[in-house]
Protein backbone atom coordinates (compact mmCIF):
# COMPACT_ATOMS: atom_id res chain seq x y z
CA UNK A 1 0.00 0.00 0.00
CA UNK A 2 2.95 2.17 1.00
CA UNK A 3 4.03 2.01 -2.71
CA UNK A 4 0.47 2.76 -4.47
CA UNK A 5 0.82 5.95 -1.98
CA UNK A 6 4.32 6.56 -3.45
CA UNK A 7 3.46 6.17 -7.12
CA UNK A 8 0.16 7.99 -7.08
CA UNK A 9 1.37 10.90 -5.51
CA UNK A 10 4.36 11.37 -7.67
CA UNK A 11 2.84 10.51 -10.53
CA UNK A 12 -0.74 10.34 -10.19
CA UNK A 13 -3.14 8.32 -12.27
CA UNK A 14 -0.49 6.80 -14.19
CA UNK A 15 1.65 5.99 -10.83
CA UNK A 16 -1.77 3.95 -9.81
CA UNK A 17 -1.65 2.44 -12.80
CA UNK A 18 1.41 1.39 -12.39
CA UNK A 19 1.35 0.23 -9.17
CA UNK A 20 -1.37 -2.22 -10.18
CA UNK A 21 0.86 -3.55 -12.87
CA UNK A 22 3.59 -4.21 -10.50
CA UNK A 23 0.82 -5.95 -8.16
CA UNK A 24 -0.75 -7.81 -10.75
CA UNK A 25 2.70 -9.01 -12.12
CA UNK A 26 4.21 -10.09 -8.44
CA UNK A 27 0.50 -12.10 -8.03
CA UNK A 28 1.07 -13.73 -11.42
CA UNK A 29 4.49 -14.89 -10.56
CA UNK A 30 3.94 -15.69 -6.85
CA UNK A 31 0.20 -18.07 -8.10
CA UNK A 32 2.58 -19.58 -11.59
CA UNK A 33 5.00 -20.60 -8.75
CA UNK A 34 3.08 -21.86 -6.17
CA UNK A 35 1.25 -23.89 -8.75
CA UNK A 36 4.40 -25.19 -10.03
CA UNK A 37 3.34 -24.14 -13.81
CA UNK A 38 6.49 -21.36 -13.86
CA UNK A 39 7.97 -23.33 -16.52
CA UNK A 40 4.72 -24.12 -18.91
CA UNK A 41 3.46 -20.39 -18.82
CA UNK A 42 6.05 -18.41 -19.00
CA UNK A 43 5.93 -18.06 -22.59
CA UNK A 44 1.99 -16.80 -22.67
CA UNK A 45 3.26 -14.37 -19.13
CA UNK A 46 6.29 -12.74 -20.48
CA UNK A 47 5.25 -10.97 -23.80
CA UNK A 48 1.38 -9.56 -22.79
CA UNK A 49 3.52 -8.52 -19.61
CA UNK A 50 5.74 -6.56 -21.94
CA UNK A 51 2.91 -5.49 -23.98
CA UNK A 52 0.99 -3.58 -21.17
CA UNK A 53 4.74 -1.89 -19.79
CA UNK A 54 5.04 -0.54 -23.27
CA UNK A 55 1.47 0.62 -23.01
CA UNK A 56 2.39 2.62 -19.70
CA UNK A 57 5.81 3.69 -21.23
CA UNK A 58 3.87 5.42 -24.18
CA UNK A 59 1.30 6.53 -22.23
CA UNK A 60 3.69 8.81 -20.49
CA UNK A 61 5.56 9.91 -23.52
CA UNK A 62 2.49 10.66 -25.20
CA UNK A 63 1.14 14.15 -25.69
CA UNK A 64 -1.71 15.31 -24.11
CA UNK A 65 -3.75 15.51 -26.94
CA UNK A 66 -6.64 13.20 -27.70
CA UNK A 67 -5.16 11.72 -31.37
CA UNK A 68 -2.22 10.23 -30.23
CA UNK A 69 -3.00 8.04 -27.43
CA UNK A 70 -6.31 7.10 -29.02
CA UNK A 71 -4.08 5.75 -31.99
CA UNK A 72 -1.43 3.95 -29.56
CA UNK A 73 -4.54 2.37 -27.70
CA UNK A 74 -5.71 1.01 -31.14
CA UNK A 75 -2.51 -0.45 -32.35
CA UNK A 76 -1.26 -1.63 -28.83
CA UNK A 77 -5.16 -3.11 -28.19
CA UNK A 78 -4.21 -5.04 -31.87
CA UNK A 79 -0.99 -5.77 -30.55
CA UNK A 80 -2.05 -7.77 -26.98
CA UNK A 81 -4.76 -9.31 -29.51
CA UNK A 82 -2.11 -11.17 -31.52
CA UNK A 83 0.05 -11.98 -29.02
CA UNK A 84 -2.53 -13.67 -27.12
CA UNK A 85 -3.90 -15.19 -30.52
CA UNK A 86 0.05 -16.37 -31.10
CA UNK A 87 0.55 -17.39 -27.90
CA UNK A 88 -1.98 -18.92 -25.95
CA UNK A 89 -3.84 -22.16 -27.51
CA UNK A 90 -7.61 -21.14 -25.62
CA UNK A 91 -7.50 -18.21 -27.31
CA UNK A 92 -7.02 -19.47 -30.54
CA UNK A 93 -9.85 -22.24 -30.10
CA UNK A 94 -12.31 -19.33 -29.04
CA UNK A 95 -11.45 -17.16 -31.37
CA UNK A 96 -11.78 -19.83 -34.01
CA UNK A 97 -15.03 -21.20 -32.32
CA UNK A 98 -16.38 -17.17 -31.71
CA UNK A 99 -15.97 -15.73 -35.61
CA UNK A 100 -17.76 -18.19 -37.52
CA UNK A 101 -20.60 -18.36 -34.94
CA UNK A 102 -20.54 -14.43 -35.25
CA UNK A 103 -20.53 -14.56 -38.72
CA UNK A 104 -23.58 -17.06 -38.75
CA UNK A 105 -25.52 -14.82 -35.99
CA UNK A 106 -25.42 -12.06 -37.78
CA UNK A 107 -28.52 -11.45 -39.27
CA UNK A 108 -29.99 -12.13 -35.52
CA UNK A 109 -28.20 -8.77 -35.15
CA UNK A 110 -29.17 -6.45 -37.91
CA UNK A 111 -32.67 -7.87 -37.24
CA UNK A 112 -32.68 -6.77 -33.74
CA UNK A 113 -30.93 -3.27 -34.76
CA UNK A 114 -33.62 -2.91 -37.29
CA UNK A 115 -36.65 -3.65 -34.96
CA UNK A 116 -35.27 -0.83 -32.55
Amino acid sequence: MGGVYVLLTTFGLPGAALAWLLRAAIDCVLMLVTGRCWDRHLARAVPSSCLVFTCWILAQLMPASYLWPAATAVVMGIAILAVGLIFDPNSRRTASAFIPAAIRNSHRFSRLLRSA
